[in-house]
């Protein structure tokens, strides 16, 4: 199911209380890639890698941290694409 920003932060918000460690989120590979996308687009409006982050961390602060948690988890040779136009 593809979810906006403010959609993975309203699940993820819900979802903090109730957890110890990101890891127990669940976040699969797709959820990682759909999230990185966003990412990805969300970036391509901003003039620069920090404004991007800053925005992410201000609006979006459960969905940026659940997701650098997942990709620092994993493999991340194919994903790297993702940030590289």
């Amino acid at each position: 199911m593809s979810r906006t920003l403010k959609q993975w932060e309203a699940y993820l918000v819900g979802a903090m209380p109730r957890i110890q460690l990101l890891s127990e989120l669940g976040l699969n590979y797709e959820d990682m890639l759909e999230i990185a996308n966003l990412i990805k687009g969300e970036n391509a409006t901003r003039s620069s890698l920090r404004q991007t982050t800053t925005y992410l961390v201000g609006n979006f602060p459960c969905t940026f941290v659940a997701f650098l948690a997942a990709f620092a988890s994993r493999d991340m040779l194919p994903i790297v694409s993702v940030f590289v136009t």
